[in-house]
């Protein structure tokens, strides 16, 4: 009778052992901004992953990642000549639609647990643009961002929206995007073997000071234009980012070939490619269905039609379209780049500049900051090349003196073993 009355009172024990979840290899971290379109890049969650395990990059790198055939060597290198060697950075096809993403982002997928990894990336857009002209291959970045972010106590990270070569302003500060670091005047990789986000992945300075020079001119592909295009750009590129997250059409070859034939149409073949930057070739292949636009070419398509572009990427393209010419400037073709021009008058006196500064720069800084050959150098100036590797390499040697003599007298003045009163005057033994 009792043992009846206790199994009445406890019937609503549950005994059953609790779920537990799959476990995963790596942190289940979670992406920043996700659903939005500041949403961080695979690199940057890649970056913070290494963080949250207390390790470097390279380190989850060369022992988790490339044993498993994700990453490269010498994804992390950044040495930059000229504007079209950025293309050959091995880190910029990770946060951009090609097979070494895809491959990247489904490995980290596999080790955090989350799913939702290839929406840091470019990939859902992967029918519809290509990869030409998609992603910079150097780290940019909005000072004032990660400024905010840091005082707020918040995780820095690097939206995918910087990582996109189109993107050169901060839509929400409206200032240029800084490709120099502000203290070493460096280029930065998309992501740093030993440093983390927001940090020079040479000086280890912090990247939120604004310097004068940003950088974009120098390293762009995609020219910048004027400072209202540029952030109405950013803008359009933005919400473009934040509709992929919604599963939905994209634009298909059929409604791209009527939008370009309205646009024909009214300017003509020739001159709606002039309009667009491109040729007149490349117009006429997207209009029978043979080629997609790249992303530049996208957006000023959306910008002659009066579309948004995640509107007209989405296929949410109205039935009767006109073309707007009264407030559309005839671009600067895309492809279309200043060759630079050696002046040996101007490199001498930025020889004779480099060889007066203190520090004394390296010549393989005073390359990179004047965008000269190595061989041109040489061959120009042996002489003034010379004196700038010695005067660098005095420099660092006197350094690296001045922080042995440092280290050792800080040591010295630590090392003292006085006697004891009781055992005689005070004498201090001092090691040599």
């Amino acid at each position: 009778m009792q043992l009846d009355q206790q199994e009445k009172e406890f019937e609503s024990w549950d005994l059953r052992g609790p779920a537990v979840p799959q476990r995963s290899e790596l942190f289940h971290l979670k992406p920043i901004g996700l659903k939005t379109g500041r949403v961080e890049c695979l690199t940057s969650y890649f970056s913070r992953l290494a963080v949250a395990h207390s390790v470097s990059a390279g380190a989850l790198t060369h022992h988790i990642m490339i044993p498993r055939k994700a990453g490269k060597r010498n994804m992390f290198s950044c040495t930059v000549t000229c504007r079209v060697a950025q293309l050959r950075c091995p880190t910029s096809g990770l946060n951009s639609i090609g097979s070494m993403a895809a491959r990247f982002a489904s490995v980290v997928a596999e080790l955090t647990g989350r799913p939702d990894i290839h929406q840091l990336t470019l990939l859902p857009w992967k029918e519809l643009l290509p990869a030409q002209l998609l992603t910079r291959g150097l780290g940019a970045w909005c000072p004032a961002c990660i400024n905010e972010w840091r005082d707020a106590g918040q995780p820095v990270y690097i939206p995918l929206l910087w990582t996109l070569e189109i993107v050169k302003y901060c839509p929400h500060h409206q200032q240029p995007l800084q490709l120099l670091c502000p203290h070493c005047r460096t280029p930065q990789p998309l992501i740093a073997q030993l440093s983390p986000n927001g940090y020079c992945a040479r000086c280890k300075g912090w990247l939120g000071k604004t310097a004068k020079e940003s950088g974009l001119e120098q390293f762009s592909i995609v020219r910048p234009e004027s400072s209202d295009w540029e952030i109405w750009v950013a803008r359009e590129v933005e919400g473009m980012i934040k509709s992929s997250f919604a599963s939905g059409p994209r634009l298909q070859k059929k409604e791209l070939s009527r939008i370009i034939h309205i646009g024909v149409a009214a300017e003509g073949l020739s001159g709606f490619a002039r309009l667009l930057g491109v040729s007149a070739t490349g117009v006429q292949e997207w209009r029978l269905g043979k080629t997609s636009p790249m992303l530049p070419v996208y957006v000023r398509l959306a910008r002659v039609f009066h579309l948004s572009l995640s509107d007209l990427l989405s296929n949410r393209v109205k039935p009767r379209l006109s073309v707007d010419m009264s407030e559309v400037p005839y671009w600067r073709a895309i492809r279309i780049s200043t060759p630079m021009v050696f002046d040996p008058v101007k490199a001498k006196r930025n020889l004779e500049k480099a060889l007066r500064e203190s520090p004394p720069p390296s010549l393989g800084v005073f390359r990179t900051r004047h965008r000269y050959h190595d061989s041109t150098l040489k061959k120009r100036f042996p002489e003034m090349c010379a004196q700038l590797v010695k005067r660098n390499h005095d420099y660092r040697a006197a350094a690296s003196a001045k922080r042995h003599a440092d280290r050792l007298s800080e040591f010295r003045s630590i090392a003292f073993l006085p006697v004891r009163p009781s055992e005689g005057p005070v004498i201090c033994a001092q090691y040599p």
